[in-house]
């Protein structure tokens, strides 16, 4: 059932409910690099297949999650050092943590937290407006347009649309 709820939302409801989940699995199996903590297991995910293990449960981060923080902790200075970062828009487990970094230096309010499939529906639909409303139509967008193309053709829409530096698009 959960697979049939579109992401966004399930990110919503993850803000209030993950620290009930964090200690309803704590135990001494599994560790998460990004918060320290073990688990006696990891949740299943997957919306065709459902790996078992997958989701850690005081995070809500993936397998690739984990795997970019353990080599932004451990190959390179992105904790260590003072940073001056353009734009940051981290996968939502790791939104809390950059957010409070002292090191980052950025003068904008931290971006982040939308999907590739949300940011084709912003650039190609919507206004650049910073409200819950447009977000809201952003989700929505979001879930039709992955209902009507594929990955590779929103990826390629993605691409082709946004800015890559020194004119490039």
């Amino acid at each position: 059932m959960i697979n049939t709820i579109p992401r966004p939302y399930l990110i919503w409801w993850s803000k209030f409910l993950a620290p009930f989940i964090d200690i309803l699995y704590r135990g001494n199996k599994f560790t998460d690099p990004i918060n320290g903590k073990s688990y006696k297991k990891f949740l299943p995910y997957g919306y065709v297949k459902q790996r078992d293990n997958a989701l850690s449960p005081g995070t809500l981060s993936l397998e690739r999650h984990r795997l970019l923080w353990l080599y932004l902790n451990n190959e390179t200075i992105f904790f260590s050092k003072t940073l001056k970062v353009l734009h940051v828009a981290p996968e939502q487990c790791f939104y809390n943590l950059f957010k409070n970094l002292k090191n980052i230096v950025n003068d904008k309010r931290l971006e982040g937290a939308s999907t590739i499939t949300q940011q084709v529906a912003k650039n190609f639909l919507l206004t650049n407006e910073v409200s819950f409303k447009r977000k809201v139509k952003e989700a929505i967008l979001a879930f039709r347009i992955e209902k009507a193309y594929s990955k590779e053709k929103i990826l390629e829409l993605y691409l082709n649309q946004i800015y890559l530096g020194e004119g490039t698009y």
